[in-house]
């Protein structure tokens, strides 16, 4: 997991839209809880095992998973909305976008950087 951001590839740090996480975990403990970490601002809408588990528009992103979370196999797939920073002020012949962002100087930090985290 990385802040898109900083990639050098300009269709990666000004991107702006949808990025889909998943990943197959295998549960051996009693988790209660799963932290996603830093999601920069991002709107993120955790699914468990193909079961919708929240969403989170603000604050940390923390859910309660003990009535999703299976032993054994699991699959976790997190949706995450961008903040729109970085593709507006690469509009550069947009005012509109170019008035809201002029008090950006750097790229605004977009994806999930740290690691998710399970705990009980």
């Amino acid at each position: 997991m990385i802040d898109f951001s900083k990639s050098n590839d300009i269709t990666q740090n000004t991107f702006g839209g949808k990025i889909t996480y998943k990943t197959t975990i295998n549960n051996t403990g009693d988790f209660t809880h799963i932290d996603l970490g830093n999601v920069n601002e991002g709107v993120v809408k955790l699914f468990l095992n193909a079961k919708k588990v929240g969403v989170r528009w603000y604050g940390k992103a923390i859910f309660s998973i003990s009535d999703f979370l299976i032993k054994g196999q699991n699959e976790i797939e997190i949706r995450y909305t961008t903040v729109l920073a970085n593709y507006c002020k690469s509009l550069k012949d947009n005012p509109t976008t170019k008035f809201w962002t002029s008090s950006y100087t750097d790229k605004t930090p977009i994806g999930i950087e740290e690691p998710v985290q399970l705990f009980k």
